[in-house]
């Protein structure tokens, strides 16, 4: 498969963006209409069949999944993403094996999740500190 990201959400104006740094790497962007929110990563990915029965299921914020890409290109598009597209897009994963059944609704619930962890045990460790990281 072609190295995608499928992206959720994002306004026009930061899609176009992201369509220039993808572009400019050689990697195909989907964008996800929120129809298509109740299918499977690997659906999306073209990888899988779709499900014509799914029931339609929505979710408010941005979010990207990359596909097919090696660490390296994963490594740049993140790079350039931190100095092109401000504020980032907090929510992003890789398509795995394990993840390509889960429907993009689902993944953005688990990542929410992940990320309100992550922000709690941030949080934990600076006041641990006095209010600094070390």
């Amino acid at each position: 498969m072609q190295p995608t990201i499928l992206a959720f959400r994002l306004s026009d104006e930061r899609l176009r963006t992201l369509r220039a740094v993808a572009s400019a790497q050689g990697l195909a962007i989907i964008a996800v209409p929120p129809s298509d929110f109740s299918q499977t990563l690997g659906a999306l990915c073209a990888l899988d069949a779709r499900n014509p029965l799914a029931a339609p299921c929505d979710f408010a914020g941005e979010m990207l999944v990359m596909a097919g890409l090696s660490d390296a290109q994963s490594d740049r598009l993140l790079a350039a993403l931190r100095l092109c597209l401000q504020p980032n897009i907090a929510l992003k994963a890789v398509l795995t094996p394990a993840n390509r059944r889960w429907t993009a609704a689902y993944l953005y619930q688990e990542l929410c999740m992940e990320h309100a962890a992550l922000r709690a045990q941030c949080a934990r460790l600076f006041a641990a500190n006095d209010g600094h990281f070390n």
